[in-house]
């Protein structure tokens, strides 16, 4: 604001030696087209200029603010201690903020609050002074959060109008993230295609997305780039797919973890899903697969790559890396180690050395056989190698059972038809080399009984 306006006030008086002297008041308003006005970082600046042409000298000048009679100037800062809860499933916080005065006067009463998401915000108005230089750390009553990423931001203000705040830059602080999943299984099995989410979704179905460092981490597909024509999901047979931009990032992780399983039933569970990850010169940006059987305490790794051995193209040292459909690969894991337990959660993370962009997609959790399908226990069925590389043998112990088998891909089609075995042997060998990389099942009637085993193929 140019107290004196555009052109200042003249000065008339120029005779050596005498002193000019000028007084001016300034209303300062409320705000200045909505936004508050800070009192602390207001600024006066004077300067005298000749013919309204260069300016000869300025300085800048310490402020005297005129308060209404009975207030005085105050400042209020907040910040928050507030404990997270230990693990995923528990959901149970107690909101938390500690009251500050950094200022030189004593505070007679303020107001602190809080928000959760787009609920109306929880207060508080604390009637006893706070002094100078002193703090107060107030709870609020205790909450359960449902499931899904949640942040407290808290606020301080004066409650009275006689304390008018110098600064309100410092009212304001937020929590930690808090993650909370159901402490409930979700099911023995899982799939996510990430075909369902929209672009710049952070967190798939029935998983939240574990992210302190805020690194960019989200649901991607072609549009995010106008350079980009080709499918972004595995193999290029989806649209859309799951993506850590090291590209841009030179440190910090995130992980997506899917709510709980119970894998108390079966005995052969995996987890299977398509990756695709180019260097941008050697670094060793990793991918790992994590396990955690007490609700995200502690984390077994059950998957780590990185660098070269994650890689699935050459090194886009100028470019920002997007998979082509045949520059993605196959990943199988084995959990039968973890049959029996009832409460196993599964996460995926991500950590970049400044690398290139990391996709993964086609996430399947599973049980390979498949109970519901199964109907004849007396028939013990093998299949190997799995994941197979092209051969695969399925070794069925009743030699004199009849025997056929199917394959069919993962959108149900028959890839591989009535492939049968003679009476008196053992083992069928089917040739599947000629299949795409991915996940198919085969489907085995033994007598007329049938049972499914899931078959991975990477070659």
């Amino acid at each position: 604001h140019l107290i004196t306006g555009q052109w200042g006030d003249d000065i008339t008086t120029t005779t050596q030696g005498t002193l000019v002297q000028r007084q001016y008041t300034y209303t300062i308003p409320a705000d200045l087209n909505g936004i508050t006005y800070e009192l602390g970082d207001l600024e006066i600046v004077a300067f005298l200029a000749e013919g309204h042409q260069g300016i000869i000298t300025g300085t800048e000048g310490p402020l005297t603010f005129i308060l209404p009679t009975g207030s005085s100037l105050v400042d209020l800062a907040s910040t928050t201690n507030m404990q997270a809860p230990a693990t995923y499933c528990d959901g149970n916080v107690t909101p938390e903020i500690t009251v500050s005065n950094p200022g030189s006067n004593p505070v007679t009463s303020y107001e602190v609050s809080y928000t959760l998401g787009n609920a109306a915000p929880v207060a508080q108005t604390i009637n006893t002074a706070l002094a100078s230089g002193a703090n107060n750390t107030v709870t609020f009553p205790a909450v359960t959060l449902p499931a899904g990423s949640h942040q407290f931001i808290y606020t301080v203000t004066t409650a009275t109008s006689t304390d008018i705040e110098v600064s309100h830059s410092n009212n304001n602080s937020v929590s930690a993230i808090i993650n909370v999943l159901s402490s409930t299984a979700m099911g023995e099995t899982h799939t996510e295609g990430f075909e369902s989410l929209s672009l710049g979704d952070e967190s798939p179905m029935h998983a939240i997305s574990d992210n302190p460092n805020r690194i960019d981490a989200f649901v991607i597909d072609n549009t995010a780039s106008s350079s980009v024509s080709q499918n972004l999901g595995g193999f290029g047979n989806s649209d859309k797919s799951y993506f850590w931009d090291f590209f841009s990032i030179e440190s910090g992780s995130s992980k997506i973890v899917f709510e709980k399983l119970d894998f108390s039933t079966g005995n052969e569970y995996s987890v299977t899903f398509n990756h695709a990850y180019a260097q941008f010169g050697n670094e060793n940006d990793k991918l790992e697969v994590l396990v955690s059987t007490d609700c995200g305490v502690t984390w077994t790794t059950k998957y780590s790559k990185q660098g070269t051995s994650l890689k699935t193209a050459p090194a886009h040292g100028s470019s920002r890396f997007f998979p082509e459909t045949n520059e993605w690969a196959s990943d199988y894991i084995d959990l039968s180690s973890y049959a029996g337990q009832s409460d196993v959660m599964i996460a995926f993370k991500g950590t970049s050395d400044y690398g290139n962009d990391l996709f993964i997609d086609d996430i399947q959790i599973h049980n390979a056989i498949n109970t519901s399908i199964k109907e004849n226990e007396n028939q013990v069925v093998n299949a190997y190698p799995n994941p197979t590389k092209g051969l695969l043998t399925i070794n069925v112990e009743n030699t004199n059972a009849l025997v056929s088998i199917s394959i069919y891909n993962s959108l149900g089609e028959i890839v591989l038809n009535n492939k049968n075995r003679a009476q008196g042997s053992s083992a069928i060998v089917l040739d599947l080399s000629s299949l795409e990389n991915g996940i198919y099942f085969a489907n085995i009637n033994i007598d007329g009984n049938t049972e499914v085993k899931q078959i991975t193929v990477l070659k």
